[in-house]
């Protein structure tokens, strides 16, 4: 039973250029990948992470990036959350760099998403700068009451907003 449902993960893992040693490393840090099917969730997971970074050479660094992302349908995660970017100006190039850098930023919701976006503008972030989708990455991945304790340190040594 087992062999019939995992080999064919472990195929396909193997397939996208994932050795053995990562899909170990992978497999003990997110088991999880395990329980997703196949067909509906991780295929269609690098489908849509190949469909905003290009290249099956990109697909493998933003999966290493974060194993994790296998586990989420990314339509209802990365697609409206790169959206929201592109609606505030952010160059597609910075979007793509967070998603290969930091992909897990955006697997939060898309009110959490949208807030994270709020708060740095409100911040006075320019969108088109790099500074705004890491300061996105910084609320999203850090948290909100993180990120305010670390601002009332700065503010307390006397930077200023």
């Amino acid at each position: 039973m087992h062999q019939k449902v995992f080999k064919p993960k472990l195929e396909y893992l193997k397939s996208l250029g994932i050795s053995d040693v990562e899909t170990a490393l992978m497999l003990s840090s997110e088991p999880s990948i395990l329980e997703r099917s196949l067909e509906n969730c991780i295929m269609p997971s690098v489908q849509v992470i190949k469909r905003f970074v290009g290249t099956d050479d990109n697909v493998l660094k933003v999966i290493k990036a974060s194993y994790r992302i296998l586990t989420y349908n990314l339509d209802k995660f990365l697609e409206p959350n790169i959206a929201i970017l592109v609606r505030h100006g952010v160059p597609k190039s910075n979007i793509l760099k967070l998603i290969m850098a930091q992909p897990k930023s955006f697997l939060a919701s898309t009110c959490k998403f949208s807030e994270a976006v709020a708060q740095v503008e409100k911040l006075g972030f320019d969108p088109t700068k790099i500074q705004f989708v890491l300061a996105i990455r910084s609320l999203v991945v850090l948290g909100k009451s993180f990120c305010e304790r670390k601002l009332g340190v700065y503010h307390s040594v006397g930077f200023s907003e």
